[in-house]
């Protein structure tokens, strides 16, 4: 079975035909997967409009399958971890790269919860209904450029490097608390840009992924694709 159909399969519960068309699946260059709004002659906005929420369901779920690397899934963390190591870069860099986007990623989350909590307390007295909240939060989102799925991803990176789920979840917290702190701080005035980032940076190279793993996934991978 293909990809395009394994999702399908696990998307099986979500409505895909709409009053105004449908939710499709396509190949992307091939090895990843986008979503497709296919319209009908009478299709119009606000018929879009009243079921973006289930669409954001499949985009959800599109995002969970591909798992934490942009365009792809943990086969795409694998063979850029592969192509970066034959090209040069020790396991032990690559351990720490890994580190520092965790940190990024986590950082990014931390501003989104930051600035989402202070404004959705002056938004939610005017929402009507749950559709308004929804739609709210997706301008809101493309307004910010902020993307609330960072913890996940962040979550789903670190399964593919093979760590148990309670480790998961101490490591995201951790990180998360003492981001926060650090961006309190910030906020403040107590510390500067360049502090703030040292203490960040010191994060990152105190992060939860060492080279072993990063060994073990690279060559396993490797065998994959040689048998393949």
């Amino acid at each position: 079975m293909d990809e395009v159909e394994r999702f399908k399969g696990q998307c099986r519960d979500l409505p895909r035909a709409f009053t105004w068309g449908c939710v499709d699946v396509l190949p992307f260059h091939g090895r990843h997967l986008e979503l497709c709004l296919r319209l009908n002659a009478g299709a119009t906005i606000d018929a879009i409009r009243n079921d973006w929420w289930k669409v954001a369901e499949w985009q959800q779920e599109l995002a969970k399958f591909q798992g934490p690397w942009t365009g792809g899934g943990d086969g795409e963390l694998y063979e850029t971890l592969s192509s970066l190591q034959t090209g040069g870069r020790s396991y032990a860099r690559l351990a720490g790269w890994l580190n520092e986007r965790i940190v990024e990623l986590l950082q990014e989350h931390v501003a989104y919860t930051h600035h989402f909590e202070r404004d959705w307390s002056r938004a939610a007295r005017a929402f009507k209904t749950q559709l308004d909240a929804f739609l709210w939060h997706v301008e809101w989102c493309e307004k910010h450029d902020h993307n609330p799925y960072q913890y996940g991803r962040t979550s789903r990176l670190l399964a593919a490097m093979g760590l148990p789920q309670e480790d998961i979840t101490c490591w995201c917290d951790a990180l998360t608390c003492e981001l926060e702190r650090i961006a309190k701080l910030e906020r403040q005035a107590v510390i500067g840009p360049d502090e703030a980032e040292r203490k960040r940076k010191r994060l990152a190279r105190d992060g939860p992924i060492t080279r072993d793993p990063v060994i073990s996934r690279v060559r396993a991978w490797r065998k994959v694709v040689k048998t393949g």
